[in-house]
């Protein structure tokens, strides 16, 4: 149900919450979970309680985000059947953005972090409206929360803590933190979704080896599995996790030509892993760029949400889904521009999928796709912007 990178140049404040610019050849989309390690940067014990206020569950889709006015501000929130739900934030926090989101026992559920009046990023999550911190190391100045799940009733957290080159994967169950190895002298790594499978916790993410490439993995219980490449990739992220009935599935890309990134031959290939096995999702001919950023499994089928960059039709980025290997593009309105898709999840039959795309005014509209269909999410009036990452629903 869920998911930071373009070296093209985002026309809102806004996008640089979430992208940052990382290279020339083309460019390089990376969910906002990974642009910490990627550019340099990227509590009180945490209990359920019940239902707070706002946290009464309605069926229906469950789309989490964050906007902006245009004064500086950024506001975490989340919609249920188009109506907007901003989400609390402490005293003179002016900066607060939402990661993921998930619903259960009654309650909505939310991740993120958001910016102290220090400058600090403290990472934190919400029960309903009710926001709470999660800990990290004394003196650490970042930390982040990226994704969120609820199992047997306790609170699962993904997300990563550090500064500059140095940077720990870790999760919080319950508002307690587990940092997750890494190998040899490895000092970055990061994690972008967490899965809780027969009391087992999974979580996908990367480290950075000692050569400097980005090797994909995920974490069993805080065992480090790494996620084979194919012979002339590069390097690779897992972006997405998912279990069921016993194989672990993850989603996520690799780069081609690596060491010759001014190549035209350079790609980058959207993927994904069945326990280990790695398999690439197809792109129209031509297009050399493509992510896959969340994957969902159901009755035996594979579904992985992202986008790509179509060179043959402007250079603009389209919206999709791929389901058992093939894809389905996401329809925008007339005018816009670089839609992308951040999270996927099933439901009674039908696929739901979660992101933003750029109108014709440089804006941002958050929005989410049922089986196609798409129903923009509405923001303040005047100049809001704004960007959906997560969907979950409740029947």
């Amino acid at each position: 149900m869920g998911a930071f990178f373009a070296a093209k140049p985002q026309k809102t404040g806004l996008s640089a919450c979430i992208f940052f610019a990382c290279g020339k050849k083309g460019y390089r989309f990376y969910p906002l979970r990974f642009a910490f390690a990627l550019c340099g940067i990227f509590l009180a014990a945490i209990a359920v309680y019940g239902s707070p206020p706002g946290s009464e569950l309605v069926p229906g889709v469950y789309v989490a985000g964050y906007y902006g006015d245009g004064s500086g501000k950024a506001v975490p929130c989340y919609w249920n059947g188009g109506i907007r739900q901003d989400l609390a934030l402490p005293k003179g926090v002016g900066k607060g953005y939402v990661t993921s989101v998930a619903v259960s026992d009654g309650s909505v559920y939310a991740a993120g972090h958001y910016e102290d009046e220090s400058g600090n990023d403290i990472p934190c999550y919400w029960n309903g409206v009710i926001q709470y911190d999660l800990p990290i190391p004394g003196g650490t100045r970042r930390g982040y929360a990226v994704f969120i799940a609820v199992s047997g009733g306790s609170v699962y957290v993904a997300g990563n803590w550090g500064e500059s080159l140095n940077w720990t994967p870790c999760y919080w169950k319950d508002g307690t933190r587990q940092d997750l190895p890494l190998p040899g002298r490895a000092g970055v790594g990061g994690t972008a979704s967490i899965a809780i499978s027969d009391g087992s916790v999974y979580a996908a993410g990367y480290y950075w080896d000692e050569i400097g490439k980005y090797i994909p993995c995920y974490w069993k219980d805080g065992v480090r599995q790494d996620l084979p490449l194919p012979k002339g990739a590069g390097e690779g992220y897992a972006a997405s996790i998912a279990v069921s009935g016993g194989p672990v599935y993850a989603a996520g890309h690799y780069y081609r030509n690596e060491s010759s990134k001014a190549d035209e031959s350079y790609k980058v290939i959207p993927c994904y892993w069945i326990s280990g096995v790695q398999y690439d999702l197809p792109l129209p001919g031509g297009t050399q760029i493509g992510y896959a950023t969340s994957i969902a499994v159901s009755g035996g089928s594979v579904y992985a949400a992202g986008y790509y960059w179509d060179e043959n039709n402007g250079n603009i980025d389209i919206p999709c889904y791929w389901n058992g290997g093939v894809r389905q593009d996401l329809a925008l309105p007339k005018g816009a521009r670089d839609g992308l898709v951040w999270s996927i999840a099933l439901s009674g039959g039908s696929v739901y999928t979660a992101g933003y795309y750029q109108d014709g005014r440089g804006h941002n509209v958050p929005c989410y796709w049922e089986d196609g269909t798409r129903q923009d999410l509405p923001l303040p009036g005047g100049n809001a912007s704004g960007i959906a990452v997560s969907v979950a629903v409740a029947d």
